[in-house]
């Protein structure tokens, strides 16, 4: 065999592939790969090193693989604030209702940014995609400008069924040390049309020293009102 050049051989390589590709057969090979790439991940979830554990469940969001999502919540309570950051962050790329027992876990996190965004995706999980939490809701980091018309109008569709844990865990929240998340959660209580939480909203109305909270509740007992 004559000796071929590296540009030759990489050519070879480059056609070779191209012909496993277009083999029959070829399409199930790859998905049988990618089956135990996930198997492998899913695994991975449960390794004592940190580092590999984060990796799996942000690969394992990137995919999208919705059988996981019992495994990654059962990381909500993860010694390592980055995987469980890692965990919740996948479980929102799920936009799956299974993920809701995840969250409420995560609503009460000790890491602020965690316990944050637990919180608005137990709303969202509620909402039609093409509304979403971003414009539900004005969340910790301000991510939009405020509308109340628009504001006034985002509420759970009546035939929505919401799960009594989820207004439980949103009324702890209303006193929350952080106050965005506070304000997402009497937000959230408004949108879901949260009745149980009623007197708890009227406590805020008539007895919190911030005008911006008490105003939020005023328009979340308009809105469970108006259900």
């Amino acid at each position: 065999m004559p000796n071929l050049s590296r540009h030759q051989l990489m050519q070879l390589a480059a056609l070779a592939i191209a012909v496993l590709v277009l083999t029959p057969g070829s399409a199930s090979l790859v998905a049988e790969t990618r089956q135990v790439s996930i198997e492998t991940l899913i695994y991975d979830l449960k390794s004592p090193d940190a580092v590999r554990r984060q990796a799996a469940a942000r690969e394992l969001g990137n995919a999208r693989h919705r059988p996981a999502i019992p495994q990654l919540a059962a990381l909500a309570n993860d010694p390592v604030a980055a995987v469980r950051r890692e965990v919740e962050l996948t479980l929102e790329r799920m936009e799956d209702i299974q993920t809701l027992p995840g969250f409420i876990a995560f609503a009460s996190d000790n890491e602020d940014d965690i316990r944050s965004r637990a919180v608005a995706a137990l709303v969202k999980l509620h909402l039609p995609r093409a509304i979403g939490v971003a414009a539900a809701l004005t969340t910790l980091r301000e991510r939009i400008v405020y509308r109340p018309d628009r504001d006034l109008e985002v509420v759970v569709e009546p035939d929505v069924p919401v799960d009594p844990a989820v207004v439980s865990t949103l009324r702890v929240r209303i006193d929350d040390s952080e106050r965005g998340i506070r304000r997402t959660a009497i937000r959230g209580l408004g949108i879901l049309r949260a009745k149980p939480a009623v007197p708890d909203l009227l406590r805020i109305v008539r007895e919190d020293r911030d005008e911006g909270l008490r105003f939020e509740a005023v328009r979340a007992l308009r809105k469970i009102a108006d259900s």
